[in-house]
Order: structure tokens, then C-alpha cells, then sequence
């Protein structure tokens, strides 16, 4: 159970059960207040918690209370129960899946007089989950306690539930406070006094009745309290007087259409259209057509849609989806019918452009925003709304999202439709959401945590987002699949979800980096993600590092959930995605301009932190609440960065700030969303808040390989560079706390002026830094292998580099592919590096070897036919084998010989990662090394092996 929150007011008051309502203001999502001043003598509020349940709350009027002797609660006009004046509450536990119910509650004298009564809006049970949800919700993230002058303010962040959170239990000195619907997340306990001393808890509860572990935290003093209970029940959605949004009466399209058009897939000469609408018909279609020179189009030819089942809000749907085949960089137009029925109605004729080819130097922009899709209790967001807007009219062709999409579960509920309003309902397909952007632009969403674990027979994200033809030409994966058992962790099915496509001069990589909260095992989610996705011979980290080296040169972007560099306390920087060995210099050397990631709901831009990393943003801000940023101090790379806190200024918020930003005067300034334009090898990045200003517009001129300077405009850049403090994962990442540990504790979280504390170098393996020259390297850039003393059957070539432009080749039915580097002199503390690459093998394969002065091998490092690498001591007459496996693509091999006679010793890493069976105390002999050789001089052997980016030294030299 969650440590409990203790607040000291100033003097005792009894506590009775009418205490158990006694709050004056239930404040939505996006922290608007709405407490109207209650005219009625009794208020109710109904809300379902499960399939199964819906609790009822009411308040009577101080003046009547004395006068009440009994209530009586009805369930559509029939009496349910009758409960003494005492009892407030009230919970109707034997309803069924998907009930539309309306209560009413009665207040009665001694004589059985009717004094007052009141009555519920209608209220709906959730529907049942398509397979058994078997987990609670997580944790409710975030809960932070404000005194303010007219009582304590509760205000926290979501919990995810493989179904759906449906509301939230407050307790108050263990017993139960109030309930409030999903949606809410902030509450002001009014009835408090000086001197009174409570304890606060919050738990979420999902569609099947599961609670949360509770959350609390903190003391607080409170400074002041209301008496009138009616208030809080009066401004919950689920009281009748409170009105609720709804889609525009007078909409011009068919009240059949469900989910208004919106693309996916657009990618080489394809686009996919997809639509939602009722079960009227079962046949579906599209008709499209080109826009003429004139600049008119009639949508003529014609093509089937597909069909899938779909419930929103207990209504049953279907999900349609058409595959167009298309010429590259042309505008179309299109209408979607349900049988004969014309499903826009009056509305023009959307239009859109395919995508540009591969190699077309045309300039374009794309849009980035991530961890949106959110509305409040009743079914708004209009920070969301305008962002949504700004993206429709800014010009990109499509949009990129960083993951979370769709809060707080991702769930079809939360995706909603153009019908269903109300809490966490119809986030991203209600009219004022991405109906407005998706018409015209094609969406490619990243997954992150929110949504990753769902209970539907069908996952929502590949649902919904159908990329078929991206997916399938970039080798990508798309599919649920089963997750067993690392650290701790049980047996799950998720989404793998990952993929490329290109955009004239760019290549887009779309990758899956989150975790599920609910399933971390003994380590963490950054833990896990990183074993499961990240580690080296991970399918996906084998796909990346292949699809990266098979496109070398041009721009390349990828995108993913959570964030390589972070100033935000709880959603952290990764550091299983830092340094040698992981994600970020995966992309790093393989020439990534830019990386996008969410998961933290701020903007932050950060700096390269050393050479072997690049340039990342943080854009979490796109419409789910808002984040402070900086509230344990500033990160060293963070050279600008905004957040918002709710709880701050006494609960009227306030802004955050790190490197060379100001604080934000109000949090639509900080719901934003990445305007990125190319031209050529020129990127321009542009941040645009919900209100449509730009700030702190960044222009990039990024050459063949990756920049290794800042941009030209940003502002001076912190000369310190952040610890990381990660080991990079192997399969079994140890628990590391995700924390960051790169931020300087002097810097104010508000600070605007850069931060200037000063890091420590990285504790990754090797431990030492490198010499600033080493004794000899060889990229092969001069075209030859000039550089090296004698050499056989490699042959330089350009067709799969790891770096530049040159790497050599030994593609053999008989082994003998060879280079040999006479060294200057002999040294007994040898460290040897080279890249290699496998591309295939039906022999053992030798990568590299440390020899005498006169040629006699010392010791080598091999990889077998099993694919798993290993270890020769030829002095000592000794193999050692280990367990790593050694994936496709490009990978970074580094031997450490210790020459001291029975006292030697040999370190290996595999791209940074110290392999612990292959580093051991061996007697390498007493003849010092003399001579570094990569490839194999052995005949009678079958390989193809790439190698690159040889290196001697007698000091670490890392990847």
C-alpha cells in the first residue's frame, strides 16, 4: 500500500459520513474549474465503475439536513433501498454490461414527507472487454497536494488499464470520499479547518472493477474551507444540470458516417483511406480521382473497402479500410460511400498528395506532436482542438506522431468517433480532433505506453492505423506478438510495431521503444524495453542496423516514445538508450539526423552531448495534461525546454523553463507540435503552440554524414556534458532506476539561463578515457589498403559502409581474406577495435587478432557457425564461448590483451557491451604484441564479411 498523505490543518471538527462528500469543486482534465454555485436543495451524482456498478453520491443542503430523517433510492422510477439520513452514498452492484440507467434519490422527514429530491443524468455501464482483463489499473501517476485559500487541491495524472479506467476513489482518512469519473484529475477538498489533521489516497478503477494500488504521497497545511457539500456534485458530468458538448447538429455529412475520413499508409504509390460508419450495410467504398491542371477533380474510379467490427461506447461500428494504388507526388481527391449512400454528404471533396519519390529534391515539411488524444470529464480539450487545427492549415504533407495516442488507455473508447462525447470518449476522431487534419494528411503514429497492453481482440493501434504497405517494403514488423520472460517479467502479447519509408530526400524510421507500466518484472519499463527491443541480436535492433546500413547517406529521422535525453523528474531521460551499444549511437553512427521522441508531456530540445550521439527533441505536449519541466534542475543538453505545472502558484499554475527558454505565461503555449521542413540537405524545425506562434525555430545543414557542430541559430550551448550513468542493456538489464542522473542540482527549474554545473564522464565500459590519438587506424577512406603492412582477398568497395565512404570486403568460398598492420613498437597493454559486419556465413569467421612482432598469434575473437561469439587463446591454447549472439548489420568488436605470463588477461566488448564469459585471467605468453590483423589468412573457408573503422591503441577505445 502507497505511503498516505498526511495534512495538518489548524483545529478539530467531528467527522461524520456526511464529511465523506463534504468538497466544493471537481476541476477537469486540463484544470478548468467548474463549481456552479448548486440552486437545488439535493444533488446527485451517478457514476458506472463497472460493467457491473454505478456509484451514486448526494448532498443535501445545510439548512435541510437537520429535517431529514430517511432517502429513498430509485433505479428508473423503482425503489432500490431506503437509507438513514447518515448514509450519502450508494452502490448498485447488480447491473449488466452496456445499461443505460437514470437514478433518483429522495429525501424524507420522520412522517415520511417528501422534502427534497433529485435526479441523475443517464448513466451507462461500460461495455464488456473483448477478452478477460485480468490486471489493475496502474498507479494513478503524479498526485500532488496545494493548500490554497478556499481549501486542499488534489491533482494527479493518468493510470492505464488494458480495458479502460473508468473513475477514481478518494479516500480521506482511510474511508472513502468521493468517486469521480474518469477524466477528472483534480479535486478541491473544501471542508477542511485549521488544526485538523487527514490522510489522502487515490486509486483508479477499471471496466471490470479492479482497483489501482493506492497512491499518496507528501504534508501540506491547509489554509482555509468551505461548509456547502453540494458544490462538488453539482459540477461532476455526471450530474444532470451539466451540460455536455456535442458534435454540430447541423453536420453536412451522413448521420451513418462514424469516423470521418482520414489517410494512412501513404508511402511509394500507395494510400490507404479509412473511414468508420454504422452497421446499416456491410459494402463500402471509395471513389477517387486526380486533380486536373485546372485544378479540378470528380472522384470517379472506384474501390472496395474492407471491413472490420469496431464498438464505441457500447455502439456497435464498422472500421473500413481502402488500399488506393496511386503515381507518386500527385494530388487526388476522394469520397467515401456505405453501400449507395454518399457518406460526406454536402462536404467537399477531400484532397491530398502522394508521397514524394525517393531522391526528389522537391522541399516538403511533415508535422511531430505525441502523447495526445485526451479530453476531460466532459468530452473537451480545447488546447488540443486549436493544436489539431494548426496542424490541418500549416502546409505538412504528413505527420509523424511520438506515441501515446489516444489517453488514457488507448482503448476505441478514447479514440471515440464523431458521436460518442463524455469523458475520455472520442479524443481523437470527435469533430474538433484529428477529423480536422486527417482528411488531408496521412498519419504515421509511433506506439508508447499508454495503450500498449490492450484487452480487444483486435489491437486498436493496427486497427486503426493500417501501414500495410510501409510496413511490408522496409521489412518492418506489425503484429502482436508474445514477450516471455526477461527480468522478472511475465508472458504478454504486444504490439511489435516497426518500420521505414522514404520521403524524397529522407528516410523515416518508425520504431517501437516503450514498455508496459503494468509489466516490469524486477526490472523497469526503460529496463525492459531496452531488453526486449534494444538489445544487441533483438529483432528489432537487428532490423534497424540493417535497414540502416543497407540506406547509407541522405537524411534520416526516427521517432520513438520514450526519450534519450529528458529534464522531467518522472518521465526521465532513458538511459538504457544512451551511450555505446544502444539505440542512441545505433543511430549516431549510422548517420540519424535528428531523433523525436514523448513520453515526458513538455518541449525540450537538446544538444549533441558528446560526438557519437545527435540531435533530439522532446514533443509530449500534443493535448494530454501537461508536465513541468526541470523539477529536480535542468539537464546539461537541454538547450531549451518549456513545461507547465497545475499545482503550482497555489493550484493557478504556473510555467517551467530550462536552458535559454522563459517561463510559459499559460499552458496553451505549451500544447505544441513540430513544424520540420527539408530542403535538400537543409532541415528547419519549427515549434508552434496551440495559440499558432513558433518559438525557438532551429535551421539544421546537415552534409552527407551526420553534423558535428550545433546549428547555426541555437542558442550557445552548455559546455559541460551530462553523465550517463546506464550500463547499456544486454538481455538481462539489472533494475536501474530511471532517474535521470545528467541533471546539474544547482540549476533552478525555472532557471533561462543555461546551465552550468559541471558532469562527470561516463562510468559505461571501457573506463578510462581515450588516448587523443591512437597508435594506428584505418578507415579506408584513401580507397586502398595502403595503410596496412600486407593484406589478401579484401577488396575495398562502397556499397555497405559503416562510416564515410569506403569499407573492405572479403567475399570467399576460401577464406584467406586478410590485412595485417606492422605496429611502430610492442606493447603488453593492447587494445585492438574494428567494425564488421556479417552479411552471410557458413564458417566459423575471424574478425580480428593480435600478433607477435614476428607473426605469431596471440589471441583472436571469432564468431562461430552458431552465429555466437568467442574467444581463441593461441599462446595459452585456450577457447572460450559465450552466449551473445552476434545479429545482422554493423557491429563494433573490441579486444583488451593483457601480456603478463600466467597473469594476463583479455576484456571484449561487443558495440560498448562488456562480454563477461569472453573477459577472463588467461595466460597470453610473455612476447608482447607487435601486430594487428583483421579477417583470416586460414583458407578452405565460406563467408561474406565487411569490415571498417580498424583501430590500435593502449587505451580504451569504445565504439
Amino acid at each position: 500500500m502507497a505511503s498516505q498523505l498526511l495534512i495538518r490543518a489548524g483545529s478539530r471538527v467531528a467527522i461524520g459520513l456526511a464529511l465523506l462528500l463534504a468538497f466544493a469543486s471537481i476541476l477537469t482534465a486540463q484544470g478548468r474549474v467548474a463549481a456552479p454555485a448548486p440552486k437545488d436543495p439535493l444533488v446527485l451524482s451517478a457514476v458506472a465503475t463497472s460493467v457491473q456498478e454505478i456509484q451514486l453520491d448526494w448532498a443535501i443542503s445545510a439548512d435541510l439536513a437537520p429535517s431529514i430523517a430517511s432517502y429513498r433510492v430509485l433505479r428508473e422510477k423503482q425503489l432500490l433501498t431506503t437509507l438513514d439520513a447518515a448514509t450519502l452514498t450508494y452502490a448498485d452492484t447488480s447491473l449488466s454490461p452496456s445499461k443505460r440507467i437514470r437514478y433518483s434519490v429522495e429525501a424524507l422527514d420522520s412522517s415520511g414527507k417528501l422534502i427534497a429530491s433529485a435526479q441523475s443524468k443517464v448513466t451507462q455501464t461500460p461495455a464488456k472487454p473483448d477478452t478477460a482483463d485480468t490486471l489493475p489499473p496502474t498507479e494513478p501517476e503524479d498526485l500532488d497536494i496545494v493548500p490554497r485559500a478556499d481549501g486542499i487541491l488534489l491533482n494527479w495524472y493518468y493510470s492505464i488499464d488494458d480495458s479502460d479506467v473508468t473513475a477514481f476513489l478518494i479516500r480521506r482518512d482511510g474511508r472513502r470520499l468521493v468517486v469521480v469519473p474518469t477524466g477528472t484529475l483534480q479535486f478541491l477538498d473544501t471542508r477542511v479547518r485549521p488544526g485538523e489533521t487527514h490522510t489522502y489516497t487515490l486509486e483508479a478503477i477499471d471496466t471490470v472493477g479492479h482497483h489501482s494500488k493506492q497512491r499518496g504521497q507528501g504534508a501540506v497545511r491547509a489554509l482555509a474551507g468551505s461548509p456547502d457539500a453540494r458544490g462538488a456534485l453539482a459540477a461532476l458530468p455526471s450530474v444532470e444540470q451539466v451540460a455536455v458538448p456535442q458534435a454540430a447538429a447541423a453536420a453536412a455529412y451522413s448521420s451513418k458516417l462514424k469516423r470521418y475520413p482520414y489517410l494512412t499508409d501513404v508511402v511509394l504509390s500507395s494510400a490507404t483511406i479509412n473511414w468508420a460508419t454504422d452497421r446499416s450495410s456491410s459494402t463500402g467504398s471509395v471513389k477517387w480521382g486526380a486533380v486536373d491542371a485546372g485544378g479540378n477533380c470528380t472522384p470517379t474510379t472506384s474501390v472496395t473497402g474492407t471491413k472490420t467490427s469496431l464498438t464505441v461506447n457500447s455502439v456497435s461500428e464498422y472500421q473500413w479500410s481502402a488500399t488506393l494504388t496511386l503515381a507518386p507526388n500527385t494530388q487526388y481527391c476522394y469520397r467515401v460511400f456505405l453501400s449507395s449512400t454518399d457518406l460526406l454528404g454536402t462536404d467537399a471533396s477531400p484532397r491530398f498528395w502522394t508521397q514524394l519519390p525517393l531522391g526528389s529534391t522537391q522541399p516538403f515539411s511533415f508535422a511531430v506532436f505525441g502523447d495526445w488524444g485526451a479530453v476531460d470529464s466532459t468530452g473537451a480539450n480545447p488546447e488540443q482542438a486549436n493544436l489539431m487545427q494548426r496542424i490541418a492549415s500549416s502546409g505538412a504533407r504528413f505527420a509523424i506522431t511520438t506515441g501515446d495516442n489516444g489517453y488514457p488507455s488507448g482503448s476505441q473508447n478514447n479514440y471515440g468517433d464523431l458521436v460518442e462525447v463524455g469523458a475520455d470518449l472520442s479524443a481523437i476522431f470527435g469533430p474538433s480532433f484529428w477529423t480536422r487534419a486527417g482528411a488531408s494528411m496521412a498519419l504515421f503514429p509511433t506506439v508508447g505506453n499508454h495503450g500498449l497492453s490492450r484487452s480487444d481482440s483486435n489491437h486498436p493501434h493496427f486497427q486503426n492505423w493500417p501501414q500495410s504497405v510501409a510496413v511490408s517494403s522496409s521489412g518492418g514488423r506489425y503484429a502482436k506478438e508474445t514477450y516471455c520472460c526477461l527480468n522478472g517479467s511475465t508472458s504478454a502479447s504486444y504490439p511489435s510495431a516497426w518500420y521505414a519509408f522514404d520521403a524524397g530526400v529522407a528516410r523515416f524510421y518508425i520504431l517501437d521503444a516503450a514498455w508496459a507500466d503494468s509489466n516490469v518484472g524486477t526490472s523497469s519499463d526503460y529496463g525492459l524495453d531496452a531488453a526486449y527491443h534494444w538489445a544487441s541480436g533483438k529483432a528489432e535492433y537487428n532490423w534497424l542496423a540493417a535497414d540502416l546500413a543497407a540506406h547509407p547517406g541522405g537524411l534520416k529521422f526516427a521517432f520513438f516514445h520514450y526519450p534519450l535525453y529528458s529534464a522531467k523528474s518522472d518521465h526521465a531521460s532513458d538511459t538504457f538508450l544512451q551511450g555505446p551499444g544502444s539505440l542512441e549511437r545505433l543511430l549516431s553512427n549510422n548517420g540519424v539526423s535528428i531523433a523525436f521522441s514523448g513520453h515526458s508531456h513538455i518541449y525540450q530540445r537538446n544538444i549533441k552531448p558528446n560526438a557519437n550521439s545527435l540531435i533530439s527533441y522532446v514533443t509530449g505536449a500534443g493535448g494530454a495534461k501537461a508536465e513541468p519541466i526541470g523539477p529536480n534542475g535542468c539537464s546539461a543538453v537541454d538547450a531549451y525546454g518549456i513545461g507547465w505545472s497545475y499545482s503550482a502558484n497555489g493550484g493557478a499554475g504556473a510555467g517551467s523553463a530550462c536552458g535559454s527558454a522563459s517561463p510559459p505565461s499559460s499552458r496553451a503555449r505549451v500544447f505544441h507540435f513540430l513544424l520540420v521542413s527539408v530542403n535538400g540537405n537543409q532541415v528547419t524545425v519549427a515549434p508552434t503552440d496551440s495559440n499558432g506562434q513558433t518559438f525557438d525555430v532551429q535551421t539544421y545543414n546537415f552534409g552527407s554524414a551526420p553534423p558535428t557542430s550545433t546549428p547555426t541559430n541555437t542558442a550557445i550551448p552548455p559546455t559541460s556534458t551530462p553523465t550517463n550513468t546506464a550500463v547499456p542493456p544486454a538481455d538481462t538489464p539489472t533494475n536501474t532506476a530511471t532517474a535521470s542522473t545528467d541533471t546539474p542540482t544547482a540549476t533552478s527549474p525555472a532557471s533561462t539561463s543555461t546551465p552550468t554545473g559541471t558532469a562527470v564522464p561516463p562510468t559505461s565500459t571501457p573506463t578510462s578515457a581515450p588516448a587523443a590519438a591512437p597508435i594506428f587506424s584505418d578507415g579506408f577512406e584513401s580507397g586502398t589498403l595502403a595503410a596496412w603492412t600486407s593484406s589478401g582477398g579484401l577488396t575495398v568497395q562502397t556499397a555497405a559502409v559503416h562510416a564515410g565512404t569506403y569499407t573492405v570486403q572479403g567475399n570467399t568460398t576460401n577464406g584467406a581474406t586478410y590485412a595485417k598492420k606492422t605496429l611502430a613498437s610492442t606493447y603488453a597493454n593492447a587494445y585492438s577495435r574494428v567494425y564488421f559486419n556479417i552479411l552471410s556465413q557458413s564458417s566459423q569467421v575471424n574478425i580480428v587478432r593480435l600478433r607477435t612482432s614476428a607473426d605469431g598469434s596471440i589471441a583472436y575473437l571469432y564468431v562461430d557457425t552458431a552465429g555466437k561469439l568467442a574467444l581463441r587463446n593461441d599462446a595459452g591454447s585456450a577457447t572460450f564461448t559465450s552466449s551473445t549472439s552476434v545479429g545482422s548489420g554493423w557491429h563494433a568488436l573490441e579486444l583488451h590483451a593483457v601480456i603478463n605470463g600466467a597473469n594476463g588477461s583479455t576484456e571484449v566488448w561487443l558495440d560498448g557491451v562488456k562480454i563477461t564469459a569472453l573477459s577472463v585471467t588467461t595466460n597470453l605468453g610473455s612476447t608482447a604484441v607487435g601486430r594487428l590483423q583483421i579477417g583470416e589468412v586460414q583458407s578452405g573457408r565460406t563467408y561474406n564479411l565487411l569490415l571498417d573503422d580498424a583501430v590500435f591503441n593502449t587505451a580504451p577505445i569504445g565504439p
